[in-house]
Order: structure tokens, then C-alpha cells, then sequence
């Protein structure tokens, strides 16, 4: 698990039920090469947020441009950013650990290695990116932008 403490006066409370638990890590905020290692290191990128204005999370992006699957609620733009083949979108509103293992156990059927995950994670990735490239002159155009 990775990232900062929401409210750090629960650092303390949660790091002792983060020892206590077997075949965990908590690797803390990671940044640049330290959380694309994570990326590298990890088969699936779980993002159970529950933050009610989630548009469009870089860290989705991040992991896709890793080739790292995506399981995450269908939050703002992320059931999109996902696409078909990115990851898994959980609709907002229904539990999230057993669809998320059901997936799980859907991705480890085709081979166990997720290889074929990764490959549509940055599949996935490079369709929004060239969808975003694509889009950015009319973006400029309407703002009234004439040369960056």
C-alpha cells in the first residue's frame, strides 16, 4: 500500500494495525522513480477511492502508462480512463472487495502472469493519450490560444 496519511493524527493508530498485519507494506506518499517502481513491481493497481469529487486521477494514469491494471470505482472519468481492456471499473454505490477479487480471479485465469492486463493497461494508455494530443488544438483554439 502506498500514499500519505489523510489525517496524520491517525499515523500513529494506523501503523499499528498495519503491523499487525502478515504479508503487508505500507511504502508511505511515494513520488517520481519510487512510485513508478511500484508500478513496475505490482501486477494491479487497486484504487478503492471513495473521495466523492474524483474527476480524473493522474495516479490511474500513471499506472496505465506502467502497464499496471487498474481496479477502481467508477468514479468521475475513471470507468473512461479505463476503457476496454485498462482495468476494471466497480460501480459507485456497490461493495468493492468481492467484485474486485472476482476480477482478480478472472485476470489470474488468463495465465496468471497478467501479461495480457499490462499490454491493455498501456494499450489503454496510449488511446487516451493520442485522443488527448488529438484534441488539444481545439482545445487552444477555444481558449484562444495561438502558440504555446
Amino acid at each position: 500500500m502506498a500514499g500519505p496519511y489523510e489525517n496524520p493524527a491517525d499515523r500513529s493508530d494506523i501503523q499499528t494495525r498495519i503491523s499487525a498485519l502478515a504479508n503487508f507494506e505500507y511504502r508511505g506518499a511515494l513520488y517520481a522513480e519510487a512510485k513508478a517502481n511500484l508500478f513496475r513491481e505490482i501486477d494491479v493497481f487497486v484504487f478503492p477511492t471513495r473521495y466523492r469529487n474524483e474527476a480524473e486521477p493522474l495516479v490511474v494514469l500513471e499506472a496505465l502508462r506502467a502497464g499496471c491494471p487498474v481496479i477502481a470505482y467508477a468514479r468521475g472519468c475513471i470507468a473512461e480512463m479505463l476503457g476496454q481492456g485498462g482495468g476494471f471499473a466497480i460501480p459507485i454505490g456497490t461493495e468493492f472487495v468481492g467484485p474486485a477479487l472476482d476480477q482478480l480471479e478472472v485476470w489470474r485465469g488468463e495465465g496468471g502472469s497478467f501479461q495480457s492486463r499490462r499490454e491493455a493497461a498501456v494499450r489503454q494508455f496510449e488511446e487516451r493519450r493520442a485522443q488527448s494530443i488529438a484534441l488539444l488544438p481545439e482545445l487552444l483554439e477555444t481558449l484562444g490560444i495561438h502558440s504555446i
